[in-house]
């Protein structure tokens, strides 16, 4: 099974944006999925704080090409 990103846009890119925003479209797209019998998984990661000195960008490139 291959996993699918839910949210493509970085909303670091949207300054006026917070994570409570992230919010809506993540819920959304849990209750759509299970209203269609699906299971969903959801993975919070904090890279900042984690990998601070490496390049968030390429890093996400590298997880969406490994499926993950």
């Amino acid at each position: 099974m291959r996993n699918t990103p839910v949210l493509r846009h970085n909303m670091e890119e949207k300054k006026d944006h917070g994570t409570i925003d992230a919010l809506y479209p993540l819920i959304s797209h849990i209750q759509t999925k299970m209203l269609e019998g699906r299971v969903v998984y959801c993975a919070m990661l904090d890279f900042e704080t984690a990998y601070p000195s490496v390049y968030r960008p390429q890093l996400y490139t590298y997880l969406h090409e490994q499926d993950i």
